[in-house]
Order: C-alpha cells, then sequence, then structure tokens
C-alpha cells in the first residue's frame, strides 16, 4: 500500500460505531481504538465545551502533546495525511484547538481529551491521532502492512445553538483568596436554577466545596442570567478548582455544560480598598451620571466604568417589581450591557464594585427613563459573498410585532459605510424584509446557484454607500438603527466563524443568545442563501 494511502478516514458516528469493540487482531500487531465517546448524545453532535473518552484495546503510552489533536475544520483526507505525523503546516495551526489530553492512571488503556477553549455552535470538528499515538510496547496506532503508518480521523461537529446547553462563565476566571466569600457565574442565556445545591468546586486535591446557588436576578418568568455562588467554606490556599454543575438548565430545560474555567485559590491578600473612578470620558452618545458613562438604545441600557484596582463590577436595573442584573469579568476597565429592559418607564439602576473575596467596595447610584418602545425590526440573515456578484448581496430583517413596521428613515451600517432606508419602507407584522442595492435581481441569478427572492417577500431598495459598494468580503461588524439614532439590532460580523463564504449566508440561530454573541448566529445548514424565507438554521 502507497504511504500516501496510509491512513484510515472514519466517518460520522452516526455511521460508524465506535463504542462496538473491534474484533481482536488475529496477530498481535497494532493498537486499536474501542470506543469514543463525547459528552453528548452523539459524537456528530458533541457541546461547545467537548469531553471526550477514549479506550483503546491494550495498555498505551502516556500521550504526547501531538498524539491526538483537535482541528476546527471538517475531516478531509489532506488534514488527516497533514497531521500524520504530529506537525502540521503553518496554515493549518491557525484550525488548531489547544487540547489537554491525560491517560487514566488507573487503566492506561483509556485517554481523556477535553478542548481548552469554548467552541462556537455549529462547527465541524476533526480529531486526529496521529504516528504518535503508540502502545506501551511502542507500535503505533493501526500500522499498515507495508510498514507505514495509518493515521485515524474522526469527523465531529459542534451542536446548534438552539440544542446547546448554556454556558456558565465564572467573573473571577482565573484566581480567588483562598477566604473568597461571594462568586457570580454568568450564563449566555436565561437558565433556571432546578436545585439550590446544583453548583460545587472541586480541587485538584480530591477536596469539594458545597455552594448556595442563587438567582441575581427577579423576573417575571423567573429566570435569570445571573447566579450569586456562596461556597460553603474557606477553599485551600494552593488548589486548583473545577466546577461541578446540576440541576441547571436553559429556559427550553436544556442541562448546562460543564464550565470549562478553573479557579486557583492563593492566600488571602490585603489589597486595596476597590473604588471607582471619577472623571471617565464619555463618548458620543453617552451621559456622565455618578461617575459612569450611560448609554441608551432601544430598550437597552449600556454603562462604563473604571475601578480603582481589579474588581467584578456589578450592574442592577430596578423596573417596578423587576431587577435586571449584569457583571463583568475582573478588571479595572468595564462595560456592562442590559437588553430587553421595558420601554419608557422610569428606571433606578445600581452600579458596585466587589473585590476579588467577594465584599462590596463602592456603589455607584442613578436614575433614568428607558427609551419609548420601538418598532422590534432584527437583523435575521447577512450574505456578502454571493456566487455571481456583489449586487447579489443581501440583509434580512424581521418583524417580532403582529402590526407592520415602518423603518423608513432608518440607517444600515457597516465598517464606516452606511444607507439610509427609504420613505415609506416597512416590514410586515410577524413577517420579514430584504435589504437590497438598486442593482439586485429578484429573479436570482440561476447560472450561479444564486436564489430568488421567496415569492411575496417585501424588497426594500436602498442607495449609499453599502449599495455601491457592498457588504465587505473580508466580514464587518453591521448594525441597523432607528431613525432617532438608537442601534436597535447588531450582527457581530468580524468573528471568525462567522466571515463570509461564497453563496451562503449567516443567519440567526438562537434568539435566546445576545446578538452581539457570535453563538447566535450560524452559517446557513444548507450552504446556500433564503432571502425572504425561512432560514435553515439546523
Amino acid at each position: 500500500m502507497p504511504r500516501t494511502q496510509s491512513f484510515a478516514l472514519l466517518a460520522l458516528a452516526g455511521c460508524l460505531d465506535l463504542t462496538r469493540p473491534a474484533e481482536p487482531p488475529s496477530a498481535p500487531v497494532s493498537p486499536q481504538l474501542t470506543s469514543l465517546r463525547a459528552n453528548a448524545a452523539s459524537l456528530d453532535a458533541v457541546p461547545r465545551v467537548p469531553e471526550i473518552e477514549v479506550a483503546f484495546d491494550r495498555a498505551m503510552a502516556p500521550p504526547e502533546a501531538a498524539s491526538v489533536m483537535l482541528f476546527r475544520e471538517a475531516l478531509t483526507a489532506a488534514l488527516v495525511a497533514d497531521a500524520r505525523d504530529g506537525v502540521v503546516s503553518l496554515g493549518r495551526l491557525d484550525h488548531r484547538v489547544p487540547l489537554r489530553v491525560q491517560r487514566d492512571p488507573s487503566d492506561p488503556a483509556r485517554w481523556s481529551l477535553r478542548a481548552a477553549e469554548v467552541l462556537p455552535p455549529s462547527t465541524p470538528l476533526t480529531l486526529v491521532f496521529s504516528e504518535r499515538t503508540r502502545s506501551v510496547e511502542g507500535l503505533t496506532l493501526t500500522a499498515d502492512l507495508d510498514g507505514g503508518v495509518q493515521a485515524t480521523g474522526v469527523a465531529l461537529q459542534v451542536v446548534d445553538a438552539p440544542a446547546a446547553g448554556p454556558l456558565l462563565t465564572p467573573a473571577l476566571a482565573d484566581a480567588v483568596d483562598a477566604e473568597v466569600v461571594l462568586l457570580w457565574l454568568r450564563a449566555d442565556r436565561p437558565v433556571r436554577v432546578l436545585r439550590a445545591d446544583g453548583v460545587s468546586l472541586v480541587g485538584d486535591d480530591g477536596s469539594a466545596v458545597a455552594t448556595r446557588v442563587e438567582a441575581d436576578e427577579r423576573t417575571p418568568d423567573a429566570v435569570t442570567r445571573v447566579l450569586r455562588v456562596t461556597p460553603a467554606r474557606a477553599l485551600r490556599a494552593g488548589v486548583t478548582y473545577a466546577w461541578r454543575v446540576e440541576g441547571l438548565s436553559s429556559r427550553g430545560a436544556v442541562a448546562a455544560e460543564a464550565i470549562p474555567w478553573r479557579l486557583l485559590a492563593a492566600e488571602p491578600g490585603a489589597g486595596e480598598a476597590v473604588r471607582f473612578v471619577d472623571g471617565v470620558v464619555c463618548a458620543a452618545g453617552e451621559v456622565a451620571m455618578s461617575g459612569a458613562c450611560v448609554e441608551l438604545d432601544d430598550r437597552a441600557m449600556t454603562v462604563r466604568a473604571a475601578t480603582s484596582a481589579p474588581a467584578v463590577v456589578r450592574l442592577a436595573v430596578t423596573l417596578g417589581g423587576a431587577r435586571r442584573v449584569t457583571v463583568t469579568a475582573r478588571g479595572t476597565t468595564h462595560r456592562l450591557a442590559l437588553r430587553e429592559l421595558a420601554p419608557d418607564v422610569d428606571a433606578q439602576w445600581r452600579l458596585e464594585a466587589w473585590d476579588p473575596a467577594g465584599h462590596l467596595g463602592d456603589v455607584r447610584e442613578g436614575a433614568l427613563r428607558t427609551s419609548a418602545a420601538q418598532p422590534r425590526v432584527r437583523l435575521v440573515e447577512v450574505l456578502a459573498r454571493p456566487h455571481s456578484t456583489s449586487a447579489q448581496e443581501f440583509v434580512e430583517v424581521s418583524n417580532e410585532e403582529d402590526a407592520e413596521a415602518s423603518i423608513g428613515g432608518w440607517v444600515l451600517e457597516s465598517g464606516g459605510s452606511r444607507s439610509v432606508l427609504p420613505e415609506g419602507a416597512a416590514v410586515p407584522g410577524r413577517g420579514r424584509a430584504v435589504i437590497v442595492g438598486a442593482a439586485f435581481d429578484p429573479r436570482g441569478v440561476a447560472r450561479a446557484n444564486d436564489p430568488a427572492v421567496r415569492a411575496g417577500a417585501r424588497v426594500i431598495v436602498v442607495r449609499g454607500s453599502l449599495a455601491g459598494r457592498g457588504l465587505r468580503d473580508t466580514g464587518a461588524e453591521l448594525a441597523l438603527s432607528n431613525a432617532a439614532g438608537l442601534t436597535v439590532s447588531r450582527f457581530p460580523g468580524t468573528a471568525p466563524e462567522l466571515l463570509p463564504q461564497e453563496g451562503v449566508s449567516v443567519v440567526r440561530a438562537d434568539a435566546e443568545l445576545d446578538e452581539d454573541d457570535p453563538a447566535g448566529w450560524v452559517r446557513s445548514r444548507d450552504g446556500a442563501s433564503s432571502p425572504g424565507g425561512a432560514n435553515v438554521a439546523r
């Protein structure tokens, strides 16, 4: 067998049952994979924080750094051939996901793999076992008959955003005082606390610390994005703690994923008291209030502040009987945003600075009135690189209200370019509209597979810089602002996983996730676009 053909490409887990023990070899030649399990229902739907358990048919040597590698790209023969010897080309290094590989100390035939970063939803992955994967006798994985080495590739797929569990992020994600009295967890979507003891801390010394978990927000539907976590006892200095999550789920009852960040407990320090710094310079559109800079957008509020020392800053907005909360990660500069606030009501806001041990250091307070109710029009699909010409680019918006929304005079802006929507532009109630340039052909370009606009869909033709130069092929942020200048919707178009691909649009995948969170968007699953029609997100 030629060496160029000496690799085995394993198909998707749905097509190959790796959990079934392999037939014993007729002669003891090379080790074999006998099972490969992810912390999800199947290998072609792994979570955004993948943990994979691998079993072999014999004891394996301790894994080297390049024994097994994870790549953020689809399984191909070229990828497996490149990674066969454990050294990949420079162009592929950008696609490699840091992976922690450990051999089970009680069973040398088992390895545990854990990605060292959070993966965006709907990302194709490939797990490659190189020739450095060896048994304790030094035999390479799946050696072929003529002495060449077969590298083994396994195709994986990160689950779609709507199917993924909520991701929890500690506000203190690196080190805490051993005597920490209060911690916060931030969720990327609304969660329910099913058990007060649903989160615990497990030390690398085998110790475990129970916690009390409470919702920090008060909402009509009893969900929260911010959790207050109180350890039952002091942490041990010098011990690194991992989070164990149970009893937490999203609004849709999907269980929370593992928390990928660990905490190192240090000896309590006598640091300086945390204080807010006065004199923060406010930008255009911001208002100085109580030493902070406040900006009001459509049903949203953004606050910028600075602290004299690293701190966790908490923003609480009280509107009637409800309380909305958000927190920042530890730092000295802070930007906090709350969205989906009730419109046109008086509200009280409170800004708090907490030191790393969980003690309140400083407070600022103020009053404001939220922006008046505006049509709820949102960006839902963007095609920046059609198959044919830039004239076939489009941006699609949806109306979340029952009544028709007038959006004449609104502005679509991207990378410094802007176009004003014409007078009379409107989006049907619970419907969609496609925003295009003057040269756009609603019939599509059949020879290039650029589809036509769905029959009956509303088309809004704009002029201006966006209609002329078009959307950037290299990716750009996109914002939709109403006639009053308030930003009503955003698209994070510079995120690496959302950069334009020819003929493939990016669509809104999960309304529970913030618009500026790339996880809330995904490439159209059918590998095309759907102007004016239903989006294929999953």
